[in-house]
């Protein structure tokens, strides 16, 4: 019997998704369903993607003889240092160059992507997160900083 398959992953991934959001509003105050406290409906919605979760991988499990391909690292690898790259150097060096690092960085995912439409792409999505988030929606973060280790 082969459990490594696309359903059986895939729900036990979005079942571990849903327990740590779980965790995380099981940190809030719940109330009851007359008084509901801040982390009810997060309870509720994480709670329903562990179920789904489940049911998912439950499904893979019933058709395991399906066979799945051995992951490509790469592009996962490259997908999740975008999102770290990003959520490190936003506070550090602003909004501009994060988008631009992270679009870069998760190119790298893609052996066929080429420099200069990276660039392009990496530049143009920069100005347009800045435009939305600090120009139209007005949050308050740097658009460029200097580094600490530069002032």
């Amino acid at each position: 019997m082969r459990i490594a398959n696309k359903d059986f992953i895939g729900g036990v991934s979005v079942a571990v998704i849903g327990l740590v959001f779980l965790a995380g509003a099981m940190k809030m105050r719940i109330g009851d369903a007359i008084e509901m406290g801040p982390g009810y409906f997060p309870m509720l919605a994480s709670g329903f993607v562990v179920v789904l979760g489940i049911v998912i991988a439950g499904m893979g499990l019933i058709r395991a003889g399906v066979r799945m391909d051995r992951p490509e690292w790469r592009p996962v690898l490259a997908s999740l240092g975008s999102i770290l790259a990003f959520g490190v150097l936003l506070e550090q060096i602003g909004l501009l160059p994060a988008i631009a690092i992270g679009i870069v960085v998760g190119a790298m995912g893609d052996p066929d992507s080429r420099t200069r439409q990276t660039w392009i792409l990496a530049i143009a999505t920069a100005l347009l997160g800045w435009l939305i988030f600090r120009v139209a929606l007005g949050l308050q973060m740097p658009g460029f900083r200097l580094p600490s280790f530069l002032e």
